[in-house]
């Protein structure tokens, strides 16, 4: 007699069956009912010829193990089996495998959770850290090390992560939570991604809630917001200084003067400004109809292209193409051709990340021996002492705080969008979800007031 085909078992058959039943697909796979004190137990039992006799194995208990999974297992079994792999050494390789997996995830600690989330996330370019072959930053992989190392107590990393709990995590960060702005955070969210890929993969029981949700009971154990230090600022000039700082910068004939005099000028972030190459600039209107122009790909932006899908356009001043055609040029002989560049043991290569500063500080420390006054940021104290002004604060906040007082700098009154434009502060959200490009007609003007007012107390 022909064997009887047996009906594929679906969901809603497999949580009413009462009674032991044939999972179909897969030959001598059944899902078992037992009643029990608990209730009905059901369980995938596969029946293999194990040393010759006919035995059921444990795949899993359902629902936990779902029927496409019971299937997929059994087949894998079963196939095995036909390439001469004994029953009796899969079942006990299964049993291994499975009593490994608990005991891991018994001892699974912090350290290596992390470790297992680096390692995921190496090849998928959490942040790009170079512009133009220019390290701007650490990786996120050297950031995490750095946190593990300066930040997360070795008890915490060598303890298995069950035994990881908020009321832990509290007491461990409740210091750098008062004392430190951002970096507890950080460092806490990172230990949450972590534990929630470790979930995904299996390496621990998704049962387990995540100990370091800074939504969840964590949030509460941790002090309030009103007793942590508060977030600092850039330092920046106040913009009725702005023309004596340019009055002094014009006196330094080096690249370092035009790369900080620039900056200003454009409102730009400073590692755009210092990484930016010649072909970037357009000064033809026969090669850009917006000329003079400076266009940085949107991807070297803080702001990336997710985000804004256009480049980033700065218009330029008359005084912006003067500062620029006053920098020496050198044959290109490197990959980047770049426009504030210095020539070194490396070769022609871009002036460095500090070389401003230190300007910025030679510049003060001359004028308090001349009894002159420096030029620092009364708002920002360092020991009693206003601190010297910062390149990135005085380029951005000092040009804001000036576009916005149109009556104190005697300026037309500018728009909003455009000064934030001027700024690249613009989202493709809300009343910006049509926009394909800035504002540059708006911009032009607002720089080019911005660069008369600049070079104001400056003889020409």
């Amino acid at each position: 007699m022909a064997n009887r085909a047996v009906v594929m078992l679906t969901d809603r058959q497999a949580k009413l069956a009462k009674k032991t039943v044939a999972v179909g697909g897969v030959k001598g796979l059944v899902l078992r009912v037992r009643d029990t004190q608990a209730g009905l137990s059901k369980t995938f039992m596969l029946r293999m010829k194990i040393d010759g006799k006919d035995q059921y194995q444990s795949i899993g208990p359902y629902p936990e193990v779902s029927l496409e999974e019971a299937r997929q297992i059994a087949l894998d079994w079963r196939n095995k089996m036909k390439k001469g792999v004994r029953g009796s050494e899969i079942a006990i390789a299964e049993r291994k495998e499975k009593m490994e997996a608990r005991e891991t995830k018994k001892t699974y600690s912090v350290q290596q959770m992390l470790f297992d989330y680096l390692e995921f996330g190496k090849d998928r370019n959490w942040f790009d850290t170079s512009i133009k072959d220019k390290k701007i930053s650490r990786s996120h992989h050297e950031i995490v090390l750095g946190y593990m190392k300066n930040h997360i107590p070795k008890s915490i990393l060598l303890m298995p992560v069950k035994d990881l709990t908020p009321e832990l995590l509290a007491e461990t960060f409740k210091e750098k939570w008062l004392t430190m702005v951002d970096t507890p955070e950080r460092v806490i969210g990172e230990i949450s991604r972590a534990f929630d890929h470790a979930v995904k993969a299996e390496k621990i029981n998704d049962g387990m809630k995540n100990p370091a949700d800074l939504n969840g009971k964590l949030r509460i154990l941790l002090p309030p917001d009103h007793l942590r230090a508060k977030k600092g600022h850039h330092a920046a000039l106040h913009p009725d200084r702005i023309p004596e700082l340019f009055e002094e910068l014009s006196r330094h004939t080096g690249v370092t003067a035009k790369l900080a005099m620039y900056s200003i000028l454009t409102a730009s972030r400073s590692t755009n400004a210092r990484l930016m190459v010649w072909p970037e600039v357009h000064l033809d209107p026969k090669e850009n109809i917006d000329a003079p122009i400076h266009v940085v790909p949107r991807d070297e932006m803080k702001v990336k292209k997710r985000t804004i899908e256009f480049d980033r356009e700065t218009p330029l001043s008359r005084e912006a193409v003067k500062v620029l055609n006053s920098v020496p040029r050198y044959q290109a002989v490197s990959k980047h051709d770049f426009v504030f560049s210095v020539v070194g043991r490396e070769g022609i290569t871009a002036i460095s990340a500090a070389a401003v500063a230190i300007l910025i500080r030679k510049i003060n420390y001359e004028r308090k021996k001349k009894g002159m006054e420096p030029f620092v940021d009364p708002n920002i104290l360092r020991d009693g002492e206003p601190v010297s002004i910062t390149l990135h604060g005085t380029a951005r906040a000092s040009f804001e705080t000036w576009a916005y007082d149109s009556v104190r700098y005697n300026h037309k009154q500018f728009s909003v969008t455009s000064i934030e434009h001027c700024l690249d502060h613009v989202t493709a959200k809300y009343n910006n979800a049509y926009l394909r490009r800035a504002v540059i007609g708006e911009m032009r003007e607002i720089f080019e007031a911005w660069g008369e007012y600049c070079f104001s107390k400056i003889k020409r």
